[in-house]
Formats: structure tokens, C-alpha cells, sequence
């Protein structure tokens, strides 16, 4: 049955995922999930580097899009990549708690209005934007990051400052992953549905604790993928 399941997320064109610590034997390990509408794979790990990733050969022989929380080593696999904006939302909320500036703001508004857009879009019968449309999305975010730029030379708070540069840059590298929900309707918004996916494994965390061994961590992911 498993198999099964990891052949079919193989042949979907986008894939949610993500991670989760738990304990094992009181040491920190992890469960990770690939979800789709239709199915939803475990894998238990002790770390969550690339060389651990690399020993799932649903990454290693995946051909489609990946929707993640900007994990980097997640890049190496797929041939597309969706960043989660949700997750990105408490990034933007956060800097503008700290800092007071406008642009994250103004950016985080743009995102949830331009996602609004989409499903009313898709109401509507459409299955995607007019180019020009894209290019005055893609110059908005664009205008938004450059105020974001000016409002950081005059931020106070030396940590407030760097952390909000950092963000800045992050958003300059990776702004086509996270507008890629807008060029292509199938890339969801967010990867929410693998964080609810994973809400059970976070709840028995708390209740029991965590898992004696890693056959047993093994064992409940393999059970959970049924």
C-alpha cells in the first residue's frame, strides 16, 4: 500500500511538504509528509539534511513541483519549486512588529489580494492571468521590495535591522517561487494541507511523548501512510 501511495505522489505535478521534530529515545528526530488532495505519505528520519533527503526516492526520482517552507536542500529535487506564503506572512508580520516599517505590510496585503484574485479567477471559469496582468503583479512586488530597501537604511535596532536586510534578500532570490502560485493555478498559495497532514503526528507528540525507538517512529509512519 505504501508503495502504491509513493508511486502515485511520484506522478502528481505538485507536492506539499513538511517536517516535524519528535522524540526518539529523548533525542530530537523528525516526520516528514508529501501530500496531495488525494493521498498523503510519512517518512521518519533522524535529520532533515540533504543527505538525509537524498534516501527518499520519492525526492530522488520526483519530476514535478515542490511547496515547502523555504527548506534550501529541498531545491537539489523536483523540477519546480512553490514557497509556502502563509509561512511567509508571519515572516512579513513579524518584521513589521519590529521594525514599523510599511513594506512588509503593504507586501503581506499584496499577496493575500492577489491570492483572492486567483480563486475569484478560477470561479470565473480561468485557468491563469493575462501577461500583462503578471507583469503589473510582478512589478508591484518588485516596488515593494525596493521601498522595503529604503525603509531598512533609516531601521533602528541593530538586530531588527539585519534580520529585516536578510528577509529583503530572501525575497529579491526566491520572489519567482513564491509568486508562482499567480503563473501557474495548479501551485497552491501555501503548503498548509501537508502542516494539517502532519497535525496528527504533532498531537501524539504531545500526548505520548514521543517514541522509544526508531523502529517504532517507523512503524507509526508506515501505519499513518495506510
Amino acid at each position: 500500500m505504501q508503495n502504491a501511495i509513493e508511486q502515485e505522489l511520484l506522478n502528481s505535478d505538485v507536492n506539499c511538504t513538511d517536517v516535524t521534530p519528535v522524540k526518539t529515545d529523548g533525542k530530537q528526530t523528525h516526520i516528514r509528509n508529501f501530500s496531495t488532495e488525494a493521498c498523503v505519505l510519512y517518512c521518519s528520519s533522524e535529520k532533515k539534511d540533504l543527505e538525509t533527503l537524498w534516501r527518499f526516492r520519492i525526492l530522488k526520482e520526483y519530476t514535478g513541483t515542490l511547496i515547502h517552507d523555504h527548506e534550501i536542500a529541498l531545491y537539489y529535487f523536483g523540477t519546480g519549486h512553490g514557497e509556502c506564503n502563509v509561512h511567509l506572512e508571519r515572516y512579513l508580520l513579524k518584521n513589521t512588529e519590529e521594525t514599523g516599517n510599511s513594506w512588509s505590510h503593504k507586501l503581506s496585503c499584496f499577496l493575500e489580494g492577489m491570492n483572492q484574485a486567483r480563486k475569484q479567477r478560477i470561479l470565473q471559469g480561468g485557468t491563469c492571468f493575462t501577461p500583462s496582468e503578471l507583469e503589473r503583479y510582478s512589478l508591484r512586488y518588485e516596488d515593494l521590495l525596493s521601498e522595503g530597501r529604503e525603509e531598512n537604511r533609516h531601521t533602528k535596532g541593530r538586530i531588527a535591522k539585519k534580520e529585516e536586510k536578510a528577509l529583503l534578500k530572501r525575497l529579491k532570490k526566491y520572489g519567482e517561487n513564491h509568486l508562482l502560485f499567480l503563473y501557474d493555478f495548479r501551485i497552491p498559495y501555501s503548503n498548509n494541507r501537508s502542516e494539517k497532514d502532519l497535525r496528527i503526528c504533532k498531537s501524539r507528540q504531545k500526548m505520548a511523548g514521543g517514541f522509544r525507538t526508531a523502529d517504532g517512529r517507523e512503524m507509526y509512519c508506515a501505519i499513518m501512510s495506510l
